[in-house]
């Protein structure tokens, strides 16, 4: 099976560390998404799929089941303890797609109870999938010091401070690199607005530009509406390009984590964001001023960065490769000529 998320083939993972069972799920080695059959749904988490399918919703991107390329439903299951677990069902095969986070989320509570009867700590699956900081990459150990963030989870030093682009005091303009990404940072000290100029270390594929819209244009619809996107997004933002199946825009938009920080940017203000092929220009007239809103937006900047240095990875397999022409001579088979043939 492949990934929804276009990254590649998923590996199995056995759900008992005493292989006492033949439970199973599947993991990308890429996104760390675990895809789980209805059965194991039931006997590992304790949870019922095709009863929470009537709860469930579209979400902003079209993600499909691995198994019946079936679109995948939203649902935010609220667990005992207050907190919200949120992942995908496929309504056709009931399914489920877990982010790593959300995987252990749900995968703690529902083997809290076992452990402190049990008093042992067996090894977790977790140690397959790797829950670490979306921010700084280190290992989470435990779900207390995980926090949700746009992109994933962090811990809890970056969720004090959640890590900007720049470093110091913020200046007009400022430039940095970041991942052997050139970036230039323009702050308008005396108004909102805001530019972030990035450089990618490889051309990207996108060529497009997202904008916002007027309050004029979405009462009425008016103007080149072909973002095909779902949810909040769809009434607040639009394209320049329509987004079709397996476009490398629509591959972007399936990274995880890019339609969460879309939604965060969109909420500080009015956003304009331009793709060339070498650059990416990122702007934001902000609803309030102030040093508070200018490091959220570095810092959400930051994460749609890694966000995107993850498409840039995988856009190589989209480039299209030029066939050889089938008529061009074999160098191996050709006749050596002497010598004395190649001085006449």
């Amino acid at each position: 099976m492949q990934c929804p998320r276009l990254h590649g083939s998923l590996e199995s993972i056995l759900l008992n560390a005493d292989y006492s069972s033949s439970l199973q799920a599947f993991l990308c080695p890429e996104c760390r998404l675990v895809w789980m059959r209805a059965l194991e749904c039931r006997a590992f988490l304790g949870i019922d799929p095709e009863a929470l399918l009537a709860k469930a919703e579209r979400d902003d991107i079209d993600l499909k089941c691995s198994h019946c390329e079936t679109v995948c439903k939203c649902v935010r299951y609220q667990l005992e303890d207050g907190k919200l677990c949120v992942f995908h069902i496929c309504p056709r095969c009931y399914a489920c797609f877990f982010d790593a986070a959300q995987f252990a989320l749900q995968y703690y509570f529902q083997l809290k109870s076992d452990r402190e009867i049990s008093g042992t700590q067996s090894v977790s699956p977790l140690d397959r999938t790797g829950l670490r900081c979306c921010d700084c990459g280190a290992e989470i150990q435990s779900l207390d010091a995980a926090h949700r963030t746009e992109i994933g989870y962090c811990c809890a030093q970056c969720r004090q401070s959640p890590p900007v682009l720049s470093e110091g005091k913020l200046q007009n303009v400022q430039l940095i690199t970041f991942h052997n990404m050139e970036i230039k940072i323009d702050h308008w000290m005396t108004t909102p607005r805001s530019r972030i100029s990035i450089t990618p270390v490889d051309p990207c594929l996108l060529d497009l530009q997202i904008f916002a819209l007027t309050a004029f244009q979405r009462v009425c619809r008016l103007g080149q509406r072909k973002l095909k996107l779902h949810g909040t997004l769809r009434h607040h933002l639009d394209a320049t390009e329509g987004i079709e199946h397996f476009t490398p825009f629509h591959v972007f938009l399936k990274q995880h984590g890019v339609v969460e920080c879309l939604n965060a940017l969109d909420q500080l203000g009015r956003l304009d964001i331009t793709f060339k092929p070498h650059s990416i220009i990122i702007e934001l007239n902000a609803k309030r001023t102030g040093l508070e809103t200018r490091l959220k937006f570095e810092a959400i900047v930051r994460r749609f960065i890694l966000a995107y240095e993850r498409f840039a990875e995988l856009s190589t397999r989209y480039i299209p490769v030029e066939p050889e022409p089938k008529d061009a001579p074999d160098a191996s088979n050709a006749p050596e000529t002497s010598s004395q043939d190649k001085a006449t």
